[in-house]
């Protein structure tokens, strides 16, 4: 048997060839997938990146602590009212106040009917001055003292002549007066306040070779009004003003004993509202000044 070379050395040829180009392409397959295995771990890198980014964004703020707004004093359900004990008016619980609570008048007889029909009668002014006691947070006691007295003579020369002293009528009068503030609502600096009150008061006159006079006051009410605390202003914070306005029901009598023996006695009575006739009586009867110790 004879061997046919150039047959045999094409075969092998082709075989060789067909086995290089086998390896080949087995290579570069390995080397694309290797690629694209490099790459979807990088785009999956990517992927986790974004999605801790979203959960970052997602995730809302932590609530803040400590930021809420204080609440308003003057609105509904909001605290109107100022904490106990924070008021001025707190402070004086306990304390006594002393000061002028306000004036009142007593009546006196000074003489018998005038032509007119009218019976003279002259008024005496007592101031009161008393003390203010609170004895807890809504209530207290006043307590007050008017006293006045007056007289004195007249001495008169006339042509070198001296005339004898001619006494002046000799005044006074005495007024005792009591309350019960109520304190019905308080705010920083100040407090409303309800004063059921009443007054007793007496007066004399004396007219040498005249005659004499006497009186009696008699009233009782209530006022209702404030109490300023002067506590915004350093150094004054125990004094305090107040002010009211209100309605009492008053009763005078007054007597006129001439020294001939001729006598008079008047009444009278009157319901209504005690802030006065004239626009400063507000000042001078319904005004208080208090400085607490």
């Amino acid at each position: 048997m004879k061997l046919n070379f150039p047959r045999v050395s094409a075969a092998l040829a082709s075989a060789i060839s067909l086995f290089v180009f086998v390896g080949v392409a087995n290579a570069q397959d390995e080397d694309g997938m290797e690629a694209e295995g490099s790459a979807s771990a990088e785009f999956g890198g990517d992927t986790e990146a974004e999605a801790d980014v979203e959960e970052e964004v997602a995730e809302p703020p932590a609530a803040a602590v400590g930021m809420s707004l204080p609440s308003g004093g003057g609105g509904g359900g909001g605290g109107g009212d100022a904490p106990s004990g924070d008021s001025d008016h707190s402070q004086v619980v306990g304390s006594f106040g002393v000061g002028y609570l306000g004036r009142r008048t007593v009546g006196t007889g000074t003489g018998l009917l005038t032509p007119a029909g009218d019976v003279p009668v002259e008024a005496l002014q007592a101031p009161v001055i008393g003390v203010r006691y609170w004895m807890d947070d809504g209530m207290g006691i006043d307590v007050g003292i008017g006293i006045l007295m007056s007289g004195g003579t007249t001495e008169q020369t006339t042509a070198g002549v001296s005339i004898p002293d001619a006494e002046q009528p000799a005044r006074s009068g005495f007024l005792l007066h009591g309350g019960v503030p109520l304190n019905l609502s308080e705010y920083e600096h100040f407090n409303f306040q309800l004063v059921p009150e009443l007054n007793v008061g007496f007066a004399s006159y004396d007219a040498d070779g005249a005659g004499d006079g006497s009186g009696m006051h008699f009233d009782v009410g209530a006022r209702v009004g404030a109490e300023v605390h002067f506590g915004f202003i350093e150094g004054l914070e125990r004094l305090s003003l107040q002010a009211g306005v209100g309605m009492a029901m008053n009763y005078d009598t007054t007597t006129w004993e001439a020294d001939g023996g001729d006598e008079i006695t008047s009444s009278a009575w009157n319901l209504g509202t005690n802030s006065g006739t004239n626009p400063w009586n507000i000042f001078t009867s319904n005004v208080a000044a208090l400085y607490y110790f």
